[in-house]
């Protein structure tokens, strides 16, 4: 009976272990997600940028393809942030800290998409350019708020981690006391 209960402890520790990984790469996949999302988006804004003056029409034609394209970059990269944050979310639904810590992340990434969309719409306007340089300082200063929130989120896991970790040892260590113990009765008797 103790061996069988050692063994379900220590898969349980090892299950949870499990979890605290998946939750980890969950928050860096979401971390990227965003990360890579605006960098393709400053990549092509400094394309369209760069593009040679031409006809009023065609800078026009191309401004919306590049805007809808801009667009579409921004729906999926918003789904992909939702999707992830309701994974995590749903990981760390027993740990009232972290279901804190996800929402913040979704509130701070939600104003990120919110600035992201709004400078798009800006583009589109070339009287309103002027205001691209503060929705960009905008959007750094959400980002650097989520990193912060992101590096704590991270530091619970890590700790919770670390004891998992030693909760799984001292099983371990219990398991083979437990068989010692019952190769020594079975020796004596």
């Amino acid at each position: 009976l103790w061996m069988v209960q050692a063994h379900e402890e220590r898969r349980d520790a090892t299950a949870r272990l499990l979890k605290e990984h998946r939750i980890q790469q969950t928050a860096d996949q979401l971390h990227n997600t965003l990360v890579i999302m605006e960098a393709e988006m400053r990549g092509m804004a400094l394309a369209e940028l760069s593009r040679p003056l031409a006809s009023a029409a065609e800078t026009a034609r191309h401004g919306a393809s590049t805007r809808r394209d801009l667009n579409r970059l921004l729906d999926r990269g918003s789904q992909a942030t939702h999707q992830l944050i309701a994974a995590l979310a749903d990981l760390v639904q027993e740990n009232p800290d972290q279901v804190g810590r996800v929402r913040r992340l979704e509130d701070l990434a939600d104003r990120r998409l919110v600035l992201l969309r709004r400078m798009v719409s800006e583009s589109a306007r070339p009287e309103r350019q002027g205001r691209m340089a503060s929705l960009v300082l905008q959007g750094d200063s959400i980002m650097s708020w989520f990193r912060r929130e992101l590096a704590e989120f991270r530091r619970a896991e890590e700790r919770l981690m670390e004891y998992q970790t030693l909760e799984l040892r001292g099983e371990e260590n219990s398991s083979l006391v437990v068989l010692w113990v019952g190769v020594a009765l079975a020796l004596l008797g």
